[in-house]
Formats: C-alpha cells, structure tokens, sequence
C-alpha cells in the first residue's frame, strides 16, 4: 500500500491534461435515456408475470371464483364430481348390459328365416363333456374380450342386448387346449345362447334340412326359425343362425317371449352382421393367452351318434 501511495504521488499531468480532466469532473456528459429505459421496462415486464403467475396459483388454489355484478362475496365454486367407477364388476361372474344411450335404435326389418317347425331334424351329442375335459366359468371381462370390447355398452349397441344378464363358460381338453366357449343371455322371457367352437364346424346338436344360406362379409350363413307350443299352449319363436369363419364355427340361438319376434330378430341380425366382420368379429384369442396350464396328455375325441327326431309340430 506505502509503495502505491509513492507512485501515485509521483504522478504528474501536463497542463493541457489537468485542463481536461477538471473540465470533464464539472462536466459529466449526460448518459442516453434508453439505456436506463429498456432494463427498467424489462423489470416491469418481469414483474408483471411474476404478478399474473402468482394470480393463477392463487385462484388454483383456492375455492373461489371472480365476482358477478352486483355480488359482494365470492360465491364457492361447485365441487368437481369424480370420474364414475365402472358399473360392473370385471371379476364377476355375471355381466349385466346397461341401457342404449340416448338416440340409438334398431331398424325393424326382419331377416327371410324359414319357420321349419314340424320338419325331420337329425340330433347329434357333440356337446357334451367328457370325463378327460374341464369347465371353467367366465368372468364378466373374459365376456367382454369375446367381443373385442371393454365397454358392456358395446353389446346393446352392436346386438341388441340391453338388461340381459350374461354367464359364460370354456372346456379345455385334457391336454389344456380350447374346445369351445359359451355366452347366454337372460332377461326376462327372452334368452339366448352363443356357442363358439375353434377350428371346428359350427357347434350344434339339431341339423335341419331347407335352412335359408346367404353371404354376409364374404362368410357363408345358414338360419332358420322355429315356433314351438309353449306349455301354455301359447307359440314361442326362436331364431337360429350359423357359419364358419377362418377362426371358429358359430351357431347363435335367440328365443322370444310368445307372440314377438323381437329381440330374437334383432340379436341375430347383430350377431351375423358383427360375426362374420373380419376386423370386429369374435375372438377367442384373449381367453386363449389366459388358459390354466395342460391338464394332461389325452384329447378328446368327438363321437358323434345320429339319432334321427322330428320336431314338435306347432
């Protein structure tokens, strides 16, 4: 420090630059406005988000809102309702359809179903298990997943089947492999049964002969009905339906209360239409990934016995 004091006394200017020196200390040249200007409008800016930021946590934050005209209170906000718990039960083993939503319907036209009541019909046992088989109960998400959906609403929309409560079932062959899958449908008076069998011809045990066939998605579908006397004497009426995709054999039974054709007619027009829609039929894949493991080595083997039986006449 004592030798920097010594070397700024030794310090001399000449006169011209003492003249300059004394001029600029009385003197200072002014500094450009904008230069202060543009940062403290920066600042402002700042200030103003950090203000708009914090206005925002608040009303987040809080249960109020802005005033209305003529309001002295903040009046509280309406408490946001939860998004609802499904209605159904995925582990169940039942499946209850929920309603049509508002503004759906079904056309009335009626499929060209032979009524083949009173007509020769060959019975085959094909459906019955053996001892070296074993059935499993469905859950009301493996149901679903036969249909591609996770929605019950789906199955009102796409088959008619709104209020029919569904139970379902499987039969493994002894050596773990799917041999075919069941749905039915009750409600009320009226029922159906969808049975569905991998790689094997449409799984039934009444064969008719003078069925109705026609092509639906390039899938060939035979149908017909029946009208057999009720024990009240009154006339029921069933529709039946079935075909072979490139997955599975399908046979589809809709019965009605008596005297209606509906929802027998409506189901079955479902069932051919979503059936045999190589994008949107049904699956049997998801179950398949979730099989208990091989129940042994041996696998059925399908005796048909024909037994010929007409049936009642109306």
């Amino acid at each position: 420090m004592k030798d920097y004091c010594t070397y700024m006394d030794r310090l001399t200017l000449s006169p011209i630059a003492h003249l300059e020196l004394m001029e600029a200390l009385e003197h200072p040249p002014a500094r450009p406005l904008r230069r202060r200007l543009l940062p403290l409008g920066a600042l402002a800016a700042l200030f103003a988000l950090v203000c708009a930021g914090a206005w925002g946590l608040w009303l987040g934050n809080t249960a109020g809102t802005a005033l209305l005209p003529g309001e002295s209170t903040l009046p509280a906000l309406a408490a946001v309702s939860p998004t609802p718990a499904p209605s159904w039960d995925p582990q169940a083993d039942t499946l209850t359809v929920p309603p049509l939503p508002e503004g759906y319907a079904f056309t009335q036209e009626a499929l060209a179903l032979p009524d083949l009541t009173g007509t020769p019909c060959m019975v085959t046992c094909t459906g019955i298990p053996t001892p070296d088989t074993t059935q499993y109960v469905m859950t009301a998400e493996q149901i679903l997943s036969v249909f591609g959906t996770e929605d019950p609403t789906d199955l009102a929309i796409s088959y008619g089947w709104e209020g029919f409560t569904l139970t379902g079932g499987y039969i493994l062959r002894a050596d773990g492999t799917l041999w075919r899958a069941w749905i039915q449908g009750e409600r009320g008076e009226d029922s159906f049964s969808l049975v569905l069998a991998p790689g094997q011809d449409p799984p039934m045990n009444e064969h008719y002969e003078g069925y109705a066939t026609w092509t639906e998605n390039g899938v060939e579908v035979s149908g017909y009905s029946l009208t057999p006397q009720e024990a009240d004497g009154s006339a029921g009426y069933l529709a039946r339906v079935f075909f072979r995709t490139s997955q599975l054999g399908v046979f589809f039974e809709g019965r009605n209360a008596p005297g209606h054709l509906d929802p027998a007619q409506t189901m079955v027009k479902g069932i051919v239409r979503r059936g045999t829609d190589p994008l949107h039929g049904f699956t049997l894949e998801p179950l398949q990934r979730q099989l208990p493991k091989s129940l042994g080595t041996a696998v059925l083997e399908e005796s048909p016995s024909p037994v010929p039986r007409v049936h009642p006449a109306r």
